[in-house]
């Protein structure tokens, strides 16, 4: 009986050792993923509020500004389209960014 009883108690611990290792690596595996997307959520705010912040500074502000749109091309056109430019870019690594980490999380 005591053999019967040490199989038993090594099995069960087998087991649990088991379940503890892959629910470990998933758990450790989904707060890597939180950390990065959140990480990712930041830079996105921050690359986005900066470049909103650089067009208002550029932006005149007289009240004619809708006249100077349609009429004529603004003094600070450059940087309005590097503005979007840079906006586009951040979306689109961003983006893409999130498409990896999703493989990733697929692929594991």
């Amino acid at each position: 009986m005591p053999i019967l009883g040490k199989l038993i108690a090594s099995l069960f611990t087998g087991l649990v050792a088991w379940l503890a290792n892959i629910v470990g690596k998933k758990w450790a595996l989904g707060m890597v993923f939180v950390g990065v997307f959140s990480s990712l959520t930041a830079a996105l705010y921050v690359a986005l509020s900066t470049a909103l912040n650089a067009v208002m500074i550029a932006f005149p502000s007289y009240s004619g500004l809708e006249l100077a749109l349609y009429v004529a091309v603004p003094n600070n056109l450059p940087v309005v389209l590097s503005a979007v430019i840079g906006a586009e870019v951040t979306l689109t690594l961003y983006a893409w960014n999130v498409k990896l980490l999703r493989i990733m999380q697929t692929g594991s």
